[in-house]
């Protein structure tokens, strides 16, 4: 969202600071942040429950990387490679192997969602959009980048 200047991640980032800034070293290079070069399995951690409205309640769990668990696969999971590609893009300007891991993205696609290491039967939206965004962060550095055009828009 901060690469390309989204208006909704000045909130995003100031409702993360009310929880120690949310930072996992996975997400917030939505955010325009850099994260590591490992991916680390994950595990929640309980931050406490919301009410909203009179029926309902919430679990707020943080979402942190288990350190002695690193996945060595990363590039067979969908959304590890868009987060992957997107800090190339932050960290060095890297667009070249950022659109190489597009490919490895799109190879994934079936025409409906991804096809990656975590499917299990059902498609998962959210890879779809990170999907769109890493087309158009693509995009914003490589605007001749026509690629994919079709099925990403």
């Amino acid at each position: 969202m901060a690469i390309l200047g989204s208006k909704p991640t000045q909130n995003v980032s100031k409702t993360l600071s009310k929880y120690g800034g949310g930072f996992d070293n996975l997400h917030e290079v939505l955010l325009g942040y850099e994260i590591g070069d490992l991916f680390y399995c994950r595990y929640y951690e309980n931050l406490g429950y919301v009410r909203l409205g009179s029926h309902n309640i919430f679990e707020l769990l943080y979402e942190k990387p288990n350190r002695t668990c690193i996945i060595t696969d990363w590039n067979k999971y969908a959304d590890l490679l868009v987060y992957k590609a997107l800090n190339e893009i932050i960290r060095k300007h890297n667009i070249e192997y950022a659109e190489k891991l597009m490919d490895k993205l799109m190879k994934l696609w079936s025409g409906f969602g991804f096809i990656d290491k975590a499917f299990k039967g059902s498609y998962e939206s959210y890879k779809v959009a990170l999907a769109v965004y890493l087309w158009r962060t693509i995009r914003k550095y490589n605007p001749t980048y026509t690629k994919y055009a079709e099925t990403i828009l």
